[in-house]
């Protein structure tokens, strides 16, 4: 299904970039870049959250797989409650993983369908573990940062501690792994401008093609 979807999402020329990065690498902002220069975005991690909401395809296996105490007053996941346990057990993460990536696919094979534009962004963490996800694009953009300021940003912006952020870090596929895979990286540990410039070179390199 996924060839179909991939050829019924791309008339044309259409190019569509999967774009992934382990946590603090800063996927978010070279997305929020590219849009910015005519890009159309899809958000894995949205796409992800509203599938966990109470009206969502991914609510009623997830509560099921882990219990109604992960649902809170108002009859949400407690995300962070969630988090805490997936987290905390690879096999626990796994089988979180299992559930959603199928369902967050097929959310994304339907946004995809449904926009006319030329470039379009997927922006996932896991594009390169789910394959699924990756089958819908043309090449993949990797963001890479050294750890350090991932670490950095983790506790400015999270609020997390150095060893909970090590260990969020730990629990990811190597950016050499994610690196060796790409078709493009983007090293985002310097200012802004800094990555904006990098990006206007890497569209215009990818506009010449």
């Amino acid at each position: 299904m996924g060839d179909d979807a991939h050829r019924m999402g791309k008339p044309g020329s259409r190019r569509i970039i999967g774009l992934t990065g382990n946590i603090a690498t800063g996927k978010s902002t070279v997305a929020a870049l590219l849009a910015e220069r005519g890009a159309y975005v899809i958000d894995m991690d949205r796409k992800t959250r509203e599938a966990l909401q109470s009206d969502g395809p991914g609510f009623g296996p997830v509560v099921e797989a882990f219990g109604q105490e992960i649902v809170n007053a108002e009859g949400e996941i407690d995300r962070p409650q969630l988090g805490s346990i997936v987290f905390a057990d690879p096999a626990q993460l796994r089988k979180l993983e299992a559930i959603l990536h199928p369902v967050v696919y097929e959310m994304a094979v339907q946004e995809l369908a449904q926009t006319p534009a030329d470039v379009v962004i997927i922006e996932a963490i896991k594009l390169l573990e789910a394959n699924t996800t990756r089958k819908l694009c043309d090449e993949t953009w990797v963001v890479v940062s050294d750890p350090e300021v991932q670490l950095d940003r983790l506790q400015a912006t999270r609020g997390m501690s150095r060893a909970e952020g090590q260990k969020r870090l730990a629990n990811q596929s190597s950016q050499e792994w994610k690196m060796a895979r790409a078709d493009r990286i983007v090293y985002n540990q310097g200012t802004l401008d800094e990555l904006a410039g990098q990006l206007d070179r890497l569209w215009r390199d990818m506009e010449g093609e």
